[in-house]
Order: C-alpha cells, then sequence, then structure tokens
C-alpha cells in the first residue's frame, strides 16, 4: 500500500488536483474566487469566461512549477534518499529507508515500485506546497502547485517507461 503502487493511480490521483489548481489559478488572476474548501469544482462551473489573458498570466507559473518540480526532485533524491553514510545505523531508519526508496534500486524491474506512492507524496507535498502559499500569492502559488502536479505525473510516467 505504502511502496506498491500501479502506474496508473497516479495520473488518477493528482491529474484532477492540477487541473483544478490551474483553473483556480486562471480565474484568481481576473477575480476573486471561494476557497477550494468552499467551493471543489468552482473552476469547471466558469469555463465559460475564461480568457487567452488568463491562460497567458498563468502559463509561466506552471513553467515555474515545472522547473522546481525538477529541482526539488534531483535535490531530494540525490541528497536525501541517497546518505546512506549518513543514516543513523538503527533498524527502524534502515528499513524505512529501504521500503520508501531502497527497495526501488534493489528490485528496478518490480513494475509495481516504479513510481512514488500517493501517500509518500502526499506526506512530501504538504511541506512545499504550504511553502508556496507562504511565499506567493494565491494565484501564482496555485499555478505553480500545478505546474510541479503535473511535471511529478509525466516524471513517473517517463520513470515507468
Amino acid at each position: 500500500m505504502f511502496t506498491r503502487t500501479v502506474w496508473y493511480v497516479v495520473p488518477i490521483v493528482w491529474m484532477p488536483i492540477a487541473i483544478n489548481l490551474f483553473g483556480r489559478s486562471m480565474l484568481q488572476f481576473a477575480m476573486p474566487t471561494p476557497s477550494f474548501w468552499d467551493n471543489p469544482v468552482y473552476p469547471l462551473s466558469k469555463l465559460s469566461p475564461l480568457t487567452l489573458d488568463m491562460f497567458v498570466n498563468t502559463l509561466p507559473f506552471f513553467f515555474l512549477g515545472n522547473l522546481m518540480w525538477t529541482l526539488l526532485e534531483y535535490g531530494m533524491h540525490r541528497f536525501l534518499l541517497h546518505i546512506d553514510e549518513l543514516l543513523p545505523d538503527k533498524p527502524v531508519f534502515l528499513t524505512l529507508h529501504f521500503l520508501l526508496h531502497g527497495i526501488h534500486h534493489y528490485m528496478p524491474m518490480d513494475r509495481l515500485r516504479l513510481v512514488m506512492p500517493p501517500v509518500l507524496f502526499a506526506l512530501l507535498q504538504a511541506l512545499f506546497t504550504r511553502l508556496a502559499y507562504i511565499l506567493f500569492p494565491t494565484p501564482v502559488s496555485n499555478g505553480t502547485i500545478s505546474g510541479s502536479f503535473t511535471f511529478y505525473v509525466v516524471y513517473d510516467y517517463m520513470h515507468y517507461a
């Protein structure tokens, strides 16, 4: 459940969220919008007034999210998941590290371990999503997060292929 994932689960879970955030970002550049918790399907109910200007305003932040995902994924993968020499020599840490990442290298042909399980990504994204909302205005955050989530799905597809 936490270490094995069928490839199609990732887009089923994360693409609707990415699309919703992209739509919210476009709308938020033009008008105030209710929070996700007040009206989760709000972007779908406002598709007709979307304009090219709204799309153009959101697109750079979407691509910023692509870049941020790339840098974060590389940095975390290189410096967090491959810290074998810094890992505490305790069974619980070794087991956790192995289950979260090591098994992916131990069994590289196991097709259920080639994408990051949504539960793990949900935990990791929570910190970075919160940081985006602290650093940027909401429309910029939503566009950036939508780009990051989309590139995560694309990255997992490429990893799986």
